[in-house]
């Protein structure tokens, strides 16, 4: 089945479609896709997929890629077929995120050390098609490839060499990962630094520190929300992974020199003079 219609998760992807299927034995396949990236995460059973004459044998726990141009074949085992889950997105958060778990045309396949965590994210995900609800199915989103990162199979054996690279994978985390409590200590665990030389790195780059990126992105995503009306600055502040709305207003407060709820009025003010002009 597919389902969901392009949904902006965030500013910087959007998610096409979310399908799933439990297929008969034998079932095959064959898609390119040049303009996005589709992702199937195998939830049970087994099958094979096909690249450029190299076969993979998939199973639980297993996502394959398809990118670029040339066709991806895939077809499900005769004797335990597979039951996967799709998702479709694109966008430069989208590519961020294939980087981040080390997935390319080159590098199609996905292994998590957790299967329990990613299909009950990907279930989750699925059941979102009846809520018509853009927050809960953003939410899911972010949360599922946020936790393909933590959990990747792969993780302690990318090696990254230069600054810029550190850096990336830093921000690549904090842009999937805003909408929750995220501390500096998990993003010292995913790229492997320690606290005090993630630190030297971020502040010799960027000119801030691991910390105040965070925060620094996180108030902005919600300066955005804030610009119009459709939620309540509680409601903002948890997307943005605050769930005290007093200390969420504080924090603003003394990053901007104005309230949450001050910066939403002057916003709806602006737009409105737009307008009349």
């Amino acid at each position: 089945m597919d389902f969901l219609a392009t949904n902006l998760v965030c500013e910087n992807m959007s998610l096409f479609c979310i399908g799933s299927q439990h297929c008969p034995p034998g079932h095959s396949y064959a898609v390119s896709y040049d303009d996005r990236y589709l992702i199937h995460y195998v939830v049970s059973g087994k099958g094979k997929a096909v690249y450029n004459g190299k076969t993979y044998h998939l199973s639980k726990g297993n996502a394959f890629l398809i990118y670029g141009k040339n066709e991806v074949y895939y077809e499900a085992d005769m004797v335990n077929p597979w039951y996967y889950i799709w998702i479709n997105i694109s966008g430069s958060m989208a590519s961020n995120f294939i980087k981040s778990v080390g997935l390319s045309e080159e590098n199609p396949i996905y292994k998590t050390k957790r299967p329990d965590i990613i299909e009950k994210h990907f279930e989750a995900l699925v059941d979102t098609k009846d809520e018509n609800n853009d927050f809960l199915v953003s939410g899911a989103m972010l949360t599922l490839l946020g936790d393909m990162i933590k959990y990747n199979h792969k993780e302690s054996q990318i090696v990254r060499k230069t600054v810029e690279e550190y850096i990336t994978m830093c921000k690549n985390y904090v842009q999937v990962n805003y909408y929750r409590r995220l501390t500096v200590e998990e993003l010292c665990r995913y790229v492997g630094l320690e606290h005090s030389y993630l630190y030297r790195l971020f502040k010799n780059k960027e000119g801030i520190s691991p910390y105040d990126y965070i925060i620094q992105y996180k108030l902005e995503k919600a300066k955005k929300l804030l610009s119009g009306k459709e939620y309540s600055i509680g409601e903002i502040a948890a997307f943005v992974g605050y769930e005290d709305k007093l200390a969420f207003s504080k924090l603003f407060s003394r990053k901007y020199g104005i309230s949450p709820s001050q910066y939403r009025k002057n916003a709806v003010a602006s737009e409105i003079l737009y307008d009349i002009h």
